[in-house]
């Protein structure tokens, strides 16, 4: 059966934003397919790949400058909830050629919520980051991923490169360019997008190599080291143990860090501090100084007045520092310059000064 995409204006009947309208739950009529011309988005041209037999639907925004498809599934294990292992895709309405041929090959960021391996699900603010990315030009993925403790490591990476792996396969289904994909991850979230990118068995489960992945953007992650994470604080060791189990043999094998290696195609990275957090300084930049000796760019700055909830919270706020800095790296990475670039934009890139406690390097 081939797979269909359909379309619901979630703003019209449920009268609020969009996606928030979406992520509410608030109740919709049946979808109905959207016709492009003589083209329906029920093809497998655009929208759920052709074979795949499921239905994509897609939500547009009142503006029309943004579509999205929701609750894509890109694993499915025995025993887990559906919904554990899905995603949205949030692009540019250009991608489906509504006022002109339709957009392809744009670069497409991946984000892995954060909440301790334990909590937290993809929509936690996919709606507010949503128009930074897609206003630069790109497609914004957010998936959920089977959580701890009834899910032990490593559900939680296999979820990850999993998502990677479909999104990659995928991408030109939704306007997306597959040699454009990067993962990005906030705190629990950062330690998963870093295993998936430096450690070469998860991504290798599924026959691919880490030069799949264009760039690594992590945020604020403190847990690149399990083993120094549990000594950092009290109560480390108690979160850990129902994600890692009680094997420190484990704990160090789910460190990043020690998985970075010389020749293994690691993408470059760029590591974001929140200058409040004192427990993220001094692992990122261990994780940054693995990397560089390993020959991988990597490029970390220091933000002194967020914190790890604000940093998170802000990421997609028009002139967002640390935003700004992951729009001009995936336009880089990429090679696309970004689209709309904030007025009165100056260089060097908007960074504040390292605080003393954590000297990471910035540009």
């Amino acid at each position: 059966m081939k797979a269909r995409a359909r379309s619901v204006d979630l703003a019209r009947w449920c009268g609020g934003a969009w996606l928030v309208a979406a992520l509410q739950g608030c109740a919709a009529p049946p979808p109905v397919p959207l016709r492009v011309g003589v083209t329906t988005l029920a093809s497998p041209a655009l929208g759920a790949p052709d074979g795949d037999g499921f239905v994509a639907p897609m939500v547009r925004s009142p503006d029309g400058a943004m579509c999205g498809w929701l609750d894509l599934p890109y694993a499915q294990v025995d025993g887990a909830n559906p919904a554990a292992q899905s995603l949205d895709l949030i692009a540019p309405s250009s991608v489906i050629g509504e006022a002109g041929p339709p957009v392809r090959g744009l670069p497409l960021v991946l984000f892995v919520h954060g909440g301790g391996w334990q909590t937290g699900e993809k929509r936690g603010a996919i709606e507010r980051r949503a128009p930074a990315f897609c206003g630069a030009g790109f497609l914004l993925a957010s998936i959920n991923y089977r959580l701890a403790p009834e899910w032990k490591h490593p559900a939680q990476v296999r979820d990850t490169a999993a998502a990677i792996c479909w999104l990659h396969d995928h991408a030109r289904a939704f306007g997306g360019d597959p040699d454009a994909l990067f993962v990005m991850g906030h705190s629990a979230g950062a330690h998963l997008a870093a295993l998936a990118s430096v450690d070469p068995r998860w991504l290798g489960e599924h026959e691919r190599a880490l030069s799949l992945i264009r760039g690594q953007i992590l945020i604020d992650g403190s847990a690149y080291d399990v083993i120094d994470r549990s000594d950092d604080r009290p109560g480390a060791v108690e979160m850990m143990k129902p994600v890692f189990g009680d094997d420190v043999d484990q704990w160090a094998d789910a460190s990043p860090v020690n998985h970075v290696a010389a020749g293994n195609g690691i993408p470059p990275a760029l590591l974001l501090v929140a200058g409040r957090n004192p427990d993220s300084g001094n692992a990122t930049k261990k994780l940054a100084d693995a990397l560089k000796a390993a020959g991988v760019r990597a490029e970390t700055a220091i933000f002194p007045n967020k914190t790890h909830g604000s940093i998170a919270r802000e990421l997609g706020a028009p002139g967002d520092p640390p935003t700004l800095w992951i729009l001009d790296f995936v336009a880089e990475m990429s090679g696309r310059p970004r689209l709309n670039p904030p007025p009165g934009r100056v260089a060097p890139k908007p960074v504040d000064a390292a605080p003393p406690q954590a000297k990471a390097e910035t540009r």
